[in-house]
């Protein structure tokens, strides 16, 4: 499995227990907790560091690409945005990239190809499970059993055939427009939208013209004037 893959437990509590862990649990797993057993920004800070952007360097070195600029997507969750990330990203060269409100759901790469199945795997192992519970105890699993369990879950459902199903089903990579229909948008954002395009390509284009306008003659000769009449 994939390093930048590992999972993140994080449980409700002060701090992380030894018998909620386990040795039978998904080789490297991460355990944190917090006040409400939700991600906060402590956690996913500690995350991006410990995991994330070790692997990102790892990969830049399997591919001789040191200076590769590496890109994070996530949702705009306030778990996800403090200044020390920026500045932690900034200083790995990782561009962070906000998806939009509301629309993770069909935008996200994870949750269109990856979550989906995980849940419907999770859901069955625990059916599974009660039942070899019955007659021998409530059936309610601990903190060490659930590490232990969801092992196999993470272990079939995150798999890069369902990681790049993802990226390629929302349009990410390769960048696909057409994965979604205009009807879809807002009329008025939709023509802002077109509006700002044009003004900025345009922009672009001028740029584009005045830098070759004013490119560096690499003959031996001095330039020569433009006629612009």
């Amino acid at each position: 499995m994939d390093p930048a893959f590992l999972p993140l437990y994080v449980f409700k509590g002060a701090a992380v227990q030894a018998r909620w862990t386990s040795d039978k649990s998904y080789p490297g797993t991460l355990y944190a907790t917090s006040k409400n057993g939700w991600m906060e920004e402590p956690q996913f800070f500690t995350w991006f560091c410990t995991s994330f952007t070790p692997h990102v360097k790892k990969l830049r070195e399997s591919k001789g690409l040191t200076n590769q600029t590496a890109v994070l997507l996530y949702d705009g969750h306030c778990s996800h945005i403090s200044v020390r990330i920026v500045e932690n990203a900034l200083m790995e060269n990782v561009k962070l990239v906000k998806f939009p409100s509301h629309l993770t759901d069909q935008i996200q790469p994870l949750d269109k190809c990856v979550f989906g199945p995980v849940k419907t795997k999770w859901d069955k192992l625990l059916v599974e499970y009660r039942k070899t519970q019955m007659g021998l105890s409530s059936g309610r699993i601990t903190k060490a059993q659930f590490s232990e369990l969801l092992k196999n879950v993470w272990m079939s459902g995150i798999i890069p055939a369902n990681i790049i199903s993802g990226f390629v089903s929302t349009g990410l990579c390769p960048v696909d427009a057409t994965k979604f229909p205009e009807d879809e948008f807002d009329p008025a954002l939709l023509r802002k939208y077109r509006k700002q395009k044009r003004l900025s390509d345009s922009a672009t284009q001028t740029e584009d013209k005045d830098t070759t306008l004013h490119e560096p003659s690499t003959s031996s000769e001095p330039p020569k004037a433009i006629d612009h009449t």
